[in-house]
């Protein structure tokens, strides 16, 4: 009888190191996927982070082309608005021509 308990001993001494080992790996692997998680949050954050600055510039960049190309616009506007009050007869003159000039250009597409 004392065999067979010392037999239950160690069967479970062995059965209790199998569970500590199997814990332990466990735990390490537990580890290494949270290291693993946490470096493909990193590189996910950072990819974020660059695709933001990467769009802000952007924006920055087309709204300043814009600010541009309005002002070009206004001053342009402004050059022909001068140009027509200071040679209205002049002006009219163009328009008529070019009115002329389309019209003759639709009609010879018919």
């Amino acid at each position: 009888m004392a065999e067979t308990t010392a037999k239950l001993e160690t069967g479970k001494s062995r059965v209790q190191d199998a569970s500590d080992r199997a814990q332990d790996y466990l735990d390490r692997a537990s580890q290494t996927a949270s290291s693993g998680m946490d470096k493909v949050t990193d590189t996910a954050r950072r990819s974020v982070d660059s695709a933001a600055e990467s769009a802000k510039a952007g924006l920055d960049w087309a709204a300043d082309k814009a600010s541009t190309l309005r002002d070009r616009n206004s001053a342009l506007i402004d050059a022909m608005t001068d140009q027509v009050t200071a040679r209205p007869m002049v002006a009219i003159g163009i328009a008529a021509a070019i009115g002329y000039l389309l019209g003759r250009l639709m009609r010879s597409g018919d």
